[in-house]
């Protein structure tokens, strides 16, 4: 085992109210598509990502009143007109 060294300064940072709101959209995604985010496949991983970012980006859009036409296409498909 090594010797603890007591002379170490160990700094912690809080996220930021964006990191946080990103997690927990990431979070909420996953348990609605019932996947376990950090033993899942990855692309199970993908797949939760890629709603989570849409998602959130629609919500972001919303709340600085941008429109969400604004929001980058899920998985880059963009849908027919």
């Amino acid at each position: 085992m090594k010797p603890y060294d007591k002379d170490i300064d160990i700094v912690f940072s809080p996220m930021s109210d964006e990191t946080m709101s990103w997690l927990d959209e990431l979070l909420t995604t996953c348990k609605r598509f019932g996947v376990d985010y950090y033993n899942a496949s990855e692309k199970d991983r993908a797949f939760v990502e890629a709603v989570a970012r849409k998602n959130y980006g629609i919500k972001q859009a919303k709340m600085n009143g941008v429109s969400v036409s604004t929001v980058e296409p899920f998985f880059g498909i963009h849908r027919a007109v």
